[in-house]
C-alpha cells in the first residue's frame, strides 16, 4: 500500500514540474525581446523622412530592392536603448555599411550592439559626435564580416578587455578624436587581418607592453597628439609588418637605444612636434628598411655621429626647427649616396641655430653634387649664425642678409649659389646671442672660419674634400688605423727579436 501512495507521490511530483517547464517557456514566447518592434513600429520604415522622427536614415538600395546602406542621423537627445525605434532595422538585416551621425541636440550613449547582432553581412560601422564613454567587451556583436569600424568624436575615454576582439575580417579601426587614455592590453585580440589601427588625438599617456601583441599582420600606427612621454621596445612587440608609425604630438623627450628594434619592415617613422632633446647612438637599431625620418619642431642641439649608421634605406630625413648647433658630414656619410642619387631624396635642415664654421663644409659638397633639384632648393634656405662678423668683408656680409622676393620654383641655380634672375628668399638680419643669421650659400664656403680645434678630418670634411677631390673624412680615418697597424706590427717584432 504504501509503495503504491510512493508511486502516485512521484507521478504528481513529476507532472508538476512538466507542467512548470511549459508554462515558462510558453511565458518566454510570450515576452518580447529587449529589442523587438512592437506593433505600432512594424509599420515604420527605416527609409523614409518622417517629421520628428527620433532618427532618421537615407537608404541605398541593392538591386533588388533591399537596403545595403544606412547612413543615418540622430537629433533627438533621448534615444535609449529600449526605443522602438530601433525595431525598424530588423527588417533590413541586409545592410553591409551602417553610420550614425549625431547632430545637435540629438545624442546617443551607448552602442548598440543588439543591431549590429542582426547584421550578418555587416562590413562597414560608424558612430560620429556621440557620447560613448567606454567600448566594452565584444561591443560589435563578433561580426565576422566587418570590415572597417569607426568612432569618431566619441569621446569615449576607456577601451575595455576585448573590445574589439575575434573580427577576422576586420582591416581598419578609426579611433581619433576621442579622450581615450586607458587601453586594456587585451583590447585588440583576434584581428588577424588589422592593418590600420587610428588612435590619434586621445588623451593617451601610457602603451602597455605587447598591447599590439596580437596585430601581427598591422601595417599602420597613427598615434599621433596624444600624452605619450615615453617609449620602449616591449610596447611595438608583435609589430614586425608595420610600414608606417606616427608618433607626432607627443611628450617624448628621449628616444633609447633599440626602442624600435621589433620594426624591421618599417619604411616612415613621424617624431616631430615632440620635445625630444637627446637621440641615442643605436635609437634606430634594427630599421634596416626605414626610408623617412621626420624629426621636425623638436628641441635637438645635437646628433650623435653614428645615429644614421643602421639606416641604409633613409633618404627622407626632417630636421628643421630644431637648436641644432651643427650637423657634420660624419652624421650623413651612412647615407650620402642617398642624398646624391636619388631623385626623391630631401634633406630639411632649415630653422636651425647652425653655427657658420667649416663643420658646414659639407652642405656646399650636397649642393654642388646632388641630382636632386628639390634637395638642391631646399638647401638655399639654411642659415648659420655668425659671431665674428669681422672676420668677413662688410659686402660679404651684406650680401648673406640681403633681402630678396620669393623665388620663383624652377629657377636656375649655379655653383655659387645664385639663381640666374638674382632673386631669392628673404631672410632676416637679427641677433640672436650676439650674432647675426646669415644665409649659408650665400655666404660661401671659402668665408666659413675654421678654428684648430674643428679641423679633425674624421670630424669634418676639410675645404678640399668639400669639392669632391679627396674624401677625407673616410681615407684619412683608414691611413690613421694603417699607421698604427703597422706600428703595432714594428714594436711586437722589435720586442720579439729583443727577447730572443
Amino acid at each position: 500500500m504504501r509503495s503504491w501512495r510512493s508511486v502516485a507521490f512521484i507521478l504528481i511530483i513529476g507532472a508538476c514540474l512538466i507542467e512548470g517547464k511549459y508554462r515558462d517557456r510558453d511565458a518566454k514566447r510570450q515576452r518580447p525581446h529587449l529589442f523587438s518592434p512592437p506593433s505600432t513600429v512594424a509599420s515604420v520604415n527605416l527609409c523614409e523622412k518622417i517629421p520628428h522622427m527620433k532618427l532618421v536614415c537615407h537608404c541605398t538600395h541593392g538591386n533588388s530592392s533591399e537596403v545595403l546602406v544606412a547612413d543615418c542621423w540622430i537629433f533627438n537627445p533621448d534615444v535609449p536603448r529600449k526605443d522602438p525605434i530601433w525595431g525598424a532595422f530588423y527588417s533590413h538585416s541586409s545592410i553591409e555599411v551602417l553610420k550614425f551621425s549625431v547632430y545637435k541636440p540629438g545624442n546617443l550613449t551607448f552602442i548598440p550592439t543588439e543591431i549590429i547582432h542582426h547584421l550578418p553581412n555587416l562590413t562597414d560601422f560608424s558612430i560620429q559626435y556621440a557620447q560613448v564613454p567606454e567600448i566594452g567587451a565584444y561591443a560589435l556583436a563578433n561580426r565576422s564580416h566587418l570590415t572597417r569600424v569607426e568612432f569618431n568624436n566619441c569621446s569615449v575615454a576607456t577601451l575595455k578587455k576585448h573590445s574589439f576582439a575575434h573580427h577576422p575580417a576586420l582591416v581598419e579601426i578609426n579611433l581619433k578624436f576621442n579622450q581615450i587614455s586607458t587601453i586594456d592590453r587585451h583590447a585588440f585580440s583576434n584581428l588577424p587581418n588589422l592593418e590600420r589601427l587610428l588612435l590619434g588625438y586621445n588623451n593617451i599617456t601610457t602603451l602597455h607592453d605587447e598591447v599590439f601583441i596580437h596585430l601581427s599582420k598591422l601595417a599602420e600606427l597613427y598615434l599621433q597628439s596624444n600624452l605619450i612621454a615615453i617609449l620602449s621596445r616591449e610596447v611595438f612587440k608583435g609589430l614586425g609588418n608595420l610600414n608606417v608609425l606616427s608618433l607626432s604630438g607627443n611628450s617624448i623627450n628621449f628616444i633609447g637605444d633599440t626602442v624600435f628594434a621589433e620594426l624591421w619592415s618599417l619604411e616612415e617613422l613621424y617624431l616631430d612636434s615632440n620635445r625630444i632633446e637627446k637621440i641615442s647612438e643605436r635609437a634606430f637599431d634594427g630599421l634596416n628598411n626605414l626610408k623617412r625620418l621626420n624629426l621636425r619642431h623638436n628641441h635637438l642641439v645635437s646628433l650623435e655621429k653614428g645615429v644614421f649608421t643602421v639606416v641604409p634605406a633613409l633618404k627622407s630625413i626632417y630636421l628643421n626647427d630644431n637648436q641644432l648647433e651643427t650637423l657634420t658630414y660624419s652624421n650623413f656619410l651612412p647615407i650620402w649616396d642617398n642624398l646624391l642619387n636619388d631623385d626623391d631624396s630631401v634633406l630639411g635642415i632649415s630653422d636651425n641655430r647652425f653655427t657658420c664654421d667649416c663643420r658646414l663644409f659639407w652642405i656646399f659638397d650636397l649642393k654642388n653634387r646632388t641630382k636632386n633639384d628639390e634637395l638642391r632648393r631646399s638647401l638655399q634656405d639654411v642659415e648659420c649664425v655668425l659671431y665674428d662678423r669681422n672676420a668677413v668683408p662688410e659686402e660679404i656680409f651684406s650680401n648673406a642678409v640681403k633681402e630678396k622676393i620669393d623665388r620663383i620654383p624652377g629657377d636656375y641655380y649655379d655653383d655659387a649659389g645664385y639663381d640666374n634672375q638674382d632673386e631669392s628668399v628673404v631672410f632676416e638680419n637679427k641677433d640672436i646671442d650676439d650674432g647675426q643669421r646669415v644665409q649659408l650659400l650665400r655666404f660661401g664656403a671659402e668665408n666659413l672660419p675654421c678654428p684648430q680645434e674643428l679641423s679633425d678630418p674624421t670630424e669634418v670634411p676639410l675645404s678640399r674634400e668639400s669639392i669632391g677631390m679627396i674624401d677625407m673624412g673616410l681615407h684619412s680615418g683608414s691611413a690613421s688605423w694603417t699607421l698604427i697597424a703597422v706600428s703595432i706590427f714594428v714594436l711586437q717584432t722589435l720586442m720579439v727579436t729583443l727577447l730572443c
